[in-house]
């Protein structure tokens, strides 16, 4: 992981968003993506995306 990390930390990205459709949980991520610069690494789901993990573990 670190090795993806140093080749990619020279390299210039232009993110923009798309409504991922039926993905709550993916369009929350890309939106966080789109709006924070660095990196990011959670041991547990990160809690915007927490309620609809819930939901969709509940079957909802």
């Amino acid at each position: 992981w670190m090795t993806c990390i140093k080749l990619t930390a020279d390299s210039n990205f232009c993110i923009s968003h798309i409504y991922c459709e039926g993905n709550i949980c993916a369009d929350r991520l890309i939106s966080f993506g789109a709006q924070y610069l660095g990196y990011f690494w959670w041991d547990s789901p990160p809690f915007f995306v927490s309620q609809e993990l819930l939901r969709y573990k509940q079957g909802l």
